[in-house]
């Protein structure tokens, strides 16, 4: 049977959220690869103890627009790397109709790119190997841990490096009692940090729409869902590796 635990403190409202802008990827931590026994596709998908760029479980890591390489000081159209002083998209543009009329459009030409290459994705750049970002699918997958018996799903509370305290969700595989820590995070839109009680992770997977592409909400102290969202908005990595 599922357990959910009480929060035995009140809510606290998120204070300021780190946010290493800094990017040597020297310094980097590199995480250690959890088997949670999620199973996508027929591949077992391990998944990173940490934060890409976080220094320890259960806080925040450093923030990317969708298929960047680096944290930046704004998370905006207009310092987005695949988009044109026009406000087009130049790369990741399939052939969708869908997003045509914002922020000008997408190219004429589509490049029918719909998965981030190797290249553009940051976990993999950084970390090497076998890890990389998660698709939309494996997203899902963790999401729907939430309704399987074989998980719990625990709220946690942590004092960071700075004196702020910050929630996270702790997804656990009750018969290994492996788990891991999704920190409630917040993001990045222009020059501000939006530091709420959720965060946001990105997916490797474009969305049908294509000005946007997939990611996982975690808010509510024991709740997730599958959403999408704006590319140049700065969210979290949680790495995965098979």
């Amino acid at each position: 049977m599922k357990k959910v635990f009480p929060i035995l403190v009140l809510l606290l409202a998120l204070g300021a959220v780190s946010c290493n802008k800094d990017h040597p990827s020297g310094r980097i931590k590199k995480p250690k690869a959890v088997d949670i026994g999620l199973v996508v596709n027929g591949k077992n998908i391990k998944w990173a103890n940490l934060d890409l760029g976080a220094s320890e479980e259960g806080v925040p890591g450093n923030y990317y627009a969708w298929g960047e390489l680096a944290p930046k000081e704004n998370y905006s159209i207009g310092t987005y790397s695949f988009a044109n002083e026009a406000g087009k998209f130049t790369k990741y543009c399939w052939n969708n109709d869908s997003g045509k009329e914002y922020w000008g459009g997408l190219e004429e030409t589509p490049d029918d790119l719909s998965v981030l290459l190797p290249d553009d994705d940051v976990a993999h750049k950084i970390l090497g190997g076998k890890w990389r970002m998660p698709t939309k699918e494996e997203l899902g997958a963790l999401v729907k841990t939430r309704s399987n018996p074989e998980y719990s799903w625990i709220p946690g509370l942590i004092k960071r490096e700075d004196g702020s305290w910050g929630h996270y969700l702790v997804i656990k595989q009750v018969s290994t009692g492996n788990y891991i820590r999704l920190p409630f995070s917040g993001y990045w839109d222009g020059e501000e940090i939006s530091s709420g009680g959720f965060g946001y992770f990105w997916a490797s997977t474009l969305s049908p729409n294509a000005e946007k592409a997939a990611c996982m909400k975690v808010s509510s102290i024991t709740s997730a869902s599958e959403e999408e969202n704006y590319r140049h908005l700065g969210f979290c990595i949680r790495a995965v590796c098979e």
